[in-house]
């Protein structure tokens, strides 16, 4: 069973170099770990060579490094290294996420033994609690798929016994594992989401989580751990209701909008937002939050024009998702125990 390691990257060589020393550091490192650049200049090249050149040449993977200004966005991006790639499970790194020491090998034991388990991922070790009001709106408002069951295990992640395998509904970007069979039978993530993307590894989930009809088959498994930096444009404070507005409604439009009574959560979990929005206005003397707000609406009510994680409805995708073609790329790999080879895509 081959592990492939895909890094989605642009503009941010440091946070890679530490994701990528932390991948050759594994008890049990990847067979192969595929760096996407979207960078207009080379110093993430440059970072990941050295970072790899620094290691015995016996105990490195294969590296291969796909740099394309023309990729657009994480989820295409990820798709680019999907199609590159040759593990028969795929692992996802965000590329400001260091893992543990064991979590490749547990990752590997997880699909081994578990033929039931479709997709996996770990959990955060730096994410600390809100304060108990957050908690009790978030228990109040957001009911039913839009409740998001892996914050609270993140923040008692050393209560977890390691050894257990958690059933979850919804991944964790900054490192989840997928055998590669699911992923292509999906068509890959959703090209609709673009740049950054918001809530990518939660919509790839709810498609799994339908293909598969089965609870065991998405797991959280808590000997995989992560300190993920989290560095997304939205959880910038002046945007982060906006963006969270308009990405609950994307997954409501997208996987959600046959039943119902989904609609009326999503209205409730607006109404909550909008509570969030007025007290938050009140404690900071500010109404930002509440504009915040209104753009979120404006945003949806537009068909997603102007979103910076969303395409307008009017360039929909007709796929689930989209596994990206070939692209004209510059391309260099470094084979395990090689020095850098360079070449042209196919």
């Amino acid at each position: 069973m081959s592990v492939s390691v895909i890094i989605p990257v642009k503009n941010r060589p440091d946070p890679l170099a530490r994701a990528v020393d932390s991948l050759l550091g594994q008890t049990a490192p990847p067979e192969e770990i595929v760096v996407v650049d979207q960078s207009e200049h080379d110093d993430c090249r440059r970072a990941v060579e050295e970072v790899f050149l620094r290691r015995v040449a016996e105990k490195r993977p294969a590296l291969l490094y796909v740099h394309d200004p023309s990729i657009e966005g994480l989820t295409a991006a990820r798709n680019v290294g999907l199609a590159r790639s040759l593990g028969s499970i795929v692992v996802y790194c965000d590329d400001d996420a260091e893992l543990e020491q064991n979590g490749i090998a547990s990752f590997r034991q997880v699909f081994a033994e578990h033929s039931e388990v479709a997709a996996a991922c770990g959990v955060i070790t730096n994410y600390t609690a809100p304060p108990r009001s957050r908690q009790l709106l978030a228990r109040l408002f957001f009911r039913g798929p839009f409740f998001d069951e892996r914050q609270p295990l993140y923040w008692h992640w050393r209560d977890l016994p390691s050894d257990q395998l958690i059933p979850v509904t919804k991944l964790n970007g900054g490192m989840m594992a997928y055998r590669r069979e699911v992923l292509e039978n999906l068509g890959g993530f959703d090209e609709q989401l673009r740049g950054s993307c918001v809530a990518e590894d939660i919509e790839m989930s709810q498609r799994v989580v339908a293909a598969v009809r089965r609870p065991e088959a998405v797991v959280l498994v808590p000997a995989v751990r992560i300190v993920h930096e989290s560095m997304g444009q939205w959880k910038k404070k002046d945007r982060t209701l906006e963006f969270q507005l308009v990405a609950q409604h994307y997954l409501l439009h997208k996987n959600l909008s046959g039943d119902i009574r989904n609609q009326v959560r999503f209205w409730w979990l607006g109404a909550g937002l909008l509570i969030v929005a007025f007290l938050s206005a009140l404690r900071n003397r500010t109404i930002q939050p509440l504009c915040s707000f209104r753009d979120g609406l404006r945003c949806i009510h537009r068909g997603y024009r102007g979103c910076p994680f969303l395409k307008g409805r009017h360039d929909v995708m007709p796929e689930s998702g989209r596994l990206s073609q070939e692209r004209t790329s510059s391309d260099s790999g470094i084979e395990a125990g090689s020095m850098p080879v360079h070449r042209n895509a196919l």
